[in-house]
């Protein structure tokens, strides 16, 4: 079984809450009114590794007064009578993870470009680096956070070479520059060098024994190469080292749980999971496995269900569709039984 983002970073426009996005962009354009009012117009940008547009895409403008939802054709949309102000714009489209951006002050005459997210793979997608500057980061010499910060921007234009190299010229000045070893782990995660990924993530642990993201991320990686043992006691101190509750911190964990037969325990962790991120095909997926071990058939259809609402390509979903399909013909002989 697989799972499921790398560097964020904004100009003019700030990321609110997504999986793991690219730099979002507002650019100033040409002044354009409709005559009923105000028009807001943007673009949807395709991942790198997409070249053209899943459909349909769907685009919610949401204001203080304000809340509209179009589809995105051809990867262009407009919201029309919109006054200016703060907005956020949400972008869903099935089989990709939900974008949602936050727009400061927008006024009449600027686009915006808004990227698609990432292809919500029920488990394969590639866990979160840690942010460039952090309270700790603050003793980190300068010219070692610049170069985590060209890092970032290389990973941003998928130039993971390039950020690599950066990231190994921090972490000489600065051997115990956690979070650089943290991203450079993700990058090579990115990269599928799995041993260089690993070593990179124990150096971040070596030098910070409770960073949650890189023992987060290194169970992931165990996960990845079918260690979901050694996966489960990474697991285990990343959310005994959290300050606060993570979805992804939980998701890993309840595939671990799954994947060593401790399913009892794999079911609350996993919703616990969903309460936080409820529309994560990665967390839905197993728990409604565990949840068919479990004999708790009408939940796992329920969770089935779900999970295909979401995501309806790759071998999860076959293996979904047919348990589904299988749990459609027992329950009502269930039903049945009882009623005997």
């Amino acid at each position: 079984m697989r799972l499921s983002p790398p560097f964020v970073s904004t100009v003019l426009i700030m990321v609110v809450s997504t999986a793991s996005l690219p730099s979002v962009l507002a650019q100033t354009t040409d002044p354009r009114r409709a005559a009923d009012g105000q028009i807001l117009t943007g673009n949807i940008a395709l991942p790198s590794e997409l070249s053209d547009f899943p459909g349909p895409i769907h685009v919610t403008l949401l204001g203080s007064q304000y809340r509209e939802t179009t589809t995105a054709a051809v990867g262009t949309f407009a919201f029309r009578s919109v006054p200016p102000g703060d907005y956020v714009i949400e972008v869903r489209a099935r089989g990709y993870e939900t974008t949602r951006i936050e727009i400061r002050g927008w006024s009449w005459g600027m686009d915006v470009t808004v990227p698609l997210g990432r292809p919500a793979d029920a488990s394969s997608q590639v866990p979160q680096g840690s942010p460039t500057v952090t309270v700790r980061s603050l003793k980190i010499p300068e010219k070692a956070l610049k170069l985590a910060e060209k890092a970032q921007q290389e990973s941003d234009r998928q130039q993971l070479e390039k950020a690599v190299e950066h990231l190994k010229k921090a972490v000489d000045i600065c051997p115990d520059f956690v979070e650089a070893w943290n991203n450079m782990g993700v990058t090579y995660l990115r990269m599928k060098k799995f041993s260089e990924a690993e070593a990179a993530f124990l150096k971040a642990i070596e030098s910070d024994a409770k960073s949650v993201a890189a023992l987060r991320n290194l169970g992931f990686l165990f996960l990845q190469t079918e260690r979901p043992r050694e996966a489960l006691g990474v697991l285990e101190r990343a959310r005994d080292a959290g300050k606060q509750e993570d979805a992804y911190t939980d998701t890993y964990l309840g595939h671990a749980l799954y994947q060593t037969g401790r399913y009892g325990e794999a079911e609350p962790v996993l919703k616990r999971a969903l309460s936080l991120k409820p529309d994560f095909p990665a967390a839905l997926y197993p728990l409604a496995l565990a949840q068919l071990k479990l004999q708790k058939y009408q939940d796992a259809r329920q969770n089935f269900a779900r999970f295909l609402e979401m995501y309806d390509t790759g071998a999860e979903a076959e293996v979904a569709r047919t348990a589904l399909a299988r749990l459609e013909q027992l329950l009502p002989q269930e039903g049945e039984k009882q009623a005997e």
